[in-house]
């Protein structure tokens, strides 16, 4: 079981003109479950789930008007969907991630699909490993969805690339730079909200 009350940012977050507080929200309440198994070996894991979840007034931001999104209670609404997540090395310095995501969360009134929420999410992560560096590359495939409750208003789906390389130094150091969206393709969240297309990130760090 599950029970959140709409936080201060849900109720109160400040009129910008694209995006404002609700402060009528009601709480949301939740239960669900879920079932699977997991398997591991030297060299290869394997991860599989399957949940379900019904929820009352789950509180989602959405569009209210062309260009101001708002969050609001939807009416109740069923989730189940499968996780299969696995990884292997299948030689020394060379390993992989990979999960999907297949999610059915509609209305229970209408049938119609929940916003934000695509039926399919799927994740690929190769890296090499030859200290003290590792170069790794990311492919993450995302599904179209609606943004608005009634569906009529739709996401394209997309994929995007990320390459990036990590040199340890200095024992406990490490320098990270990453290129996001590779194949500079422009992606959304929502109508009118496109995220940075092809960026270039440095991070630099310690581990104790």
């Amino acid at each position: 079981n599950a029970f959140r009350y709409p936080n201060f940012s849900e109720l109160y977050f400040p009129d910008q003109g694209y995006l404002r507080g609700n402060p009528d929200l009601n709480d949301e309440l939740s239960w669900g479950w879920d079932l699977g198994f997991v398997f591991t070996h030297k060299y290869f894991g394997a991860e599989f789930s399957y949940f379900q979840n019904r929820i009352d007034n789950q509180i989602l931001f959405v569009p209210i008007s062309a260009l101001t999104i708002q969050p609001i209670n939807t009416y109740a609404v069923f989730s189940q969907g499968v996780e299969i997540a696995a990884n292997i090395d299948p030689i020394k310095y060379l390993h992989f991630d990979a999960n999907y995501t297949w999610l059915d969360a509609h209305f229970k009134s209408n049938g119609l699909q929940l916003p934000g929420r695509p039926r399919n999410k799927a994740n690929l992560r190769a890296e090499v490993r030859v200290k003290p560096v590792t170069a790794f590359g990311e492919v993450q495939v995302i599904g179209s969805f609606p943004v608005n409750v009634a569906n009529t208003v739709r996401i394209s789906g997309h994929t995007a690339v990320n390459l990036g390389s990590t040199i340890n130094f200095a024992k406990h150091f490490f320098f990270t730079f990453e290129v996001k969206d590779v194949t500079d393709v422009q992606i959304y969240d929502a109508r009118a909200f496109p995220l940075p297309r092809r960026s270039f990130l440095g991070t630099i760090g310690a581990k104790v």
